[in-house]
Protein backbone atom coordinates (compact mmCIF):
# COMPACT_ATOMS: atom_id res chain seq x y z
CA UNK A 1 0.00 0.00 0.00
CA UNK A 2 1.59 3.24 -1.09
CA UNK A 3 1.71 6.12 1.35
CA UNK A 4 1.27 9.63 0.12
CA UNK A 5 0.59 12.97 1.72
CA UNK A 6 -2.84 14.50 1.11
CA UNK A 7 -1.98 17.83 2.74
CA UNK A 8 1.17 19.32 4.07
CA UNK A 9 -0.03 18.78 7.67
CA UNK A 10 -0.98 15.11 7.41
CA UNK A 11 1.50 12.44 8.33
CA UNK A 12 2.08 9.15 6.59
CA UNK A 13 0.41 7.36 9.54
CA UNK A 14 -2.72 9.48 9.09
CA UNK A 15 -2.86 8.72 5.39
CA UNK A 16 -2.38 5.01 6.08
CA UNK A 17 -5.16 5.24 8.72
CA UNK A 18 -7.47 6.82 6.15
CA UNK A 19 -6.74 4.06 3.67
CA UNK A 20 -7.27 1.33 6.29
CA UNK A 21 -10.48 2.94 7.49
CA UNK A 22 -11.88 2.83 3.98
CA UNK A 23 -11.09 -0.87 3.77
CA UNK A 24 -12.59 -1.59 7.21
CA UNK A 25 -9.25 -2.77 8.61
CA UNK A 26 -8.48 0.26 10.77
CA UNK A 27 -7.25 -0.41 14.26
CA UNK A 28 -8.86 1.63 17.06
CA UNK A 29 -5.37 2.66 18.17
CA UNK A 30 -4.98 4.91 15.12
CA UNK A 31 -5.91 8.54 15.55
CA UNK A 32 -7.93 10.30 12.88
CA UNK A 33 -6.05 12.97 10.97
CA UNK A 34 -6.31 16.45 12.34
CA UNK A 35 -8.07 19.19 10.47
CA UNK A 36 -5.72 21.19 8.31
CA UNK A 37 -4.78 24.59 9.64
CA UNK A 38 -5.06 27.97 8.00
CA UNK A 39 -2.10 30.28 7.56
CA UNK A 40 -2.85 31.88 10.95
CA UNK A 41 -2.57 28.50 12.70
CA UNK A 42 -6.27 28.09 13.47
CA UNK A 43 -8.18 25.02 12.28
CA UNK A 44 -10.15 25.48 9.10
CA UNK A 45 -13.85 25.86 9.88
CA UNK A 46 -16.13 22.98 8.99
CA UNK A 47 -17.75 23.22 5.60
CA UNK A 48 -21.14 24.90 5.96
CA UNK A 49 -23.11 21.81 4.95
CA UNK A 50 -21.31 19.61 7.49
CA UNK A 51 -21.75 22.25 10.19
CA UNK A 52 -25.52 22.36 9.54
CA UNK A 53 -25.77 18.57 9.57
CA UNK A 54 -23.92 18.34 12.89
CA UNK A 55 -26.13 21.02 14.41
CA UNK A 56 -29.31 19.23 13.26
CA UNK A 57 -28.07 15.90 14.60
CA UNK A 58 -27.09 17.47 17.92
CA UNK A 59 -30.45 19.22 18.21
CA UNK A 60 -32.32 15.97 17.50
CA UNK A 61 -30.21 14.06 20.00
CA UNK A 62 -30.75 16.63 22.75
CA UNK A 63 -34.47 16.73 22.02
CA UNK A 64 -34.69 12.95 22.20
CA UNK A 65 -32.79 12.84 25.50
CA UNK A 66 -35.00 15.58 26.94
CA UNK A 67 -38.14 13.72 25.86
CA UNK A 68 -36.79 10.47 27.37
CA UNK A 69 -35.97 12.20 30.64
CA UNK A 70 -39.44 13.78 30.83
CA UNK A 71 -41.06 10.42 30.08
CA UNK A 72 -39.08 8.72 32.83
CA UNK A 73 -40.02 11.52 35.23
CA UNK A 74 -43.72 11.17 34.43
CA UNK A 75 -43.59 7.38 34.68
CA UNK A 76 -41.71 7.36 38.00
CA UNK A 77 -43.96 10.06 39.49
CA UNK A 78 -47.08 8.23 38.41
CA UNK A 79 -45.88 4.88 39.75
CA UNK A 80 -44.66 6.42 43.03
CA UNK A 81 -48.04 8.14 43.50
CA UNK A 82 -49.74 4.75 43.04
CA UNK A 83 -47.57 3.36 45.84
CA UNK A 84 -45.19 1.27 43.72
CA UNK A 85 -41.80 0.70 45.36
CA UNK A 86 -38.66 2.12 43.76
CA UNK A 87 -37.21 -1.37 43.32
CA UNK A 88 -40.27 -2.46 41.29
CA UNK A 89 -40.17 0.68 39.14
CA UNK A 90 -36.50 -0.01 38.39
CA UNK A 91 -37.26 -3.63 37.49
CA UNK A 92 -40.04 -2.52 35.14
CA UNK A 93 -37.76 0.04 33.46
CA UNK A 94 -34.92 -2.47 33.16
CA UNK A 95 -37.32 -4.87 31.45
CA UNK A 96 -38.33 -2.14 28.98
CA UNK A 97 -34.67 -1.25 28.41
CA UNK A 98 -33.83 -4.91 27.77
CA UNK A 99 -36.55 -5.16 25.12
CA UNK A 100 -35.33 -1.97 23.44
CA UNK A 101 -31.69 -3.16 23.48
CA UNK A 102 -32.72 -6.53 22.07
CA UNK A 103 -34.68 -4.85 19.31
CA UNK A 104 -31.78 -2.53 18.54
CA UNK A 105 -29.35 -5.47 18.40
CA UNK A 106 -31.68 -7.28 15.99
CA UNK A 107 -31.77 -4.15 13.83
CA UNK A 108 -27.97 -4.03 13.78
CA UNK A 109 -27.91 -0.91 15.96
CA UNK A 110 -26.07 -2.40 18.96
CA UNK A 111 -23.26 0.14 19.28
CA UNK A 112 -22.78 -0.07 23.06
CA UNK A 113 -24.17 3.41 23.68
CA UNK A 114 -27.39 1.80 24.90
CA UNK A 115 -25.61 0.75 28.10
CA UNK A 116 -24.72 4.35 28.89
CA UNK A 117 -28.25 5.59 28.31
CA UNK A 118 -29.74 2.67 30.28
CA UNK A 119 -27.52 3.51 33.26
CA UNK A 120 -28.64 7.16 33.07
CA UNK A 121 -32.31 6.15 33.03
CA UNK A 122 -31.80 4.17 36.23
CA UNK A 123 -29.97 7.12 37.85
CA UNK A 124 -32.82 9.44 36.82
CA UNK A 125 -35.28 6.98 38.34
CA UNK A 126 -33.54 7.16 41.73
CA UNK A 127 -33.57 10.95 41.68
CA UNK A 128 -37.14 11.28 40.43
CA UNK A 129 -38.47 8.81 42.99
CA UNK A 130 -36.96 10.80 45.86
CA UNK A 131 -38.32 14.09 44.53
CA UNK A 132 -41.46 15.47 46.07
CA UNK A 133 -43.29 17.20 43.24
Amino acid sequence: MALRYHTRTQTAACVKHDQLALSGDASPSFMAPRMSRTDDGLPNPLPEELDRALRRATDRTLSALTALRKSVLLHVSSERDRGVALSQIKLDLQEIISRVKESAANDGDGDGEHEIIAAEVIKWTDGFYKRSD
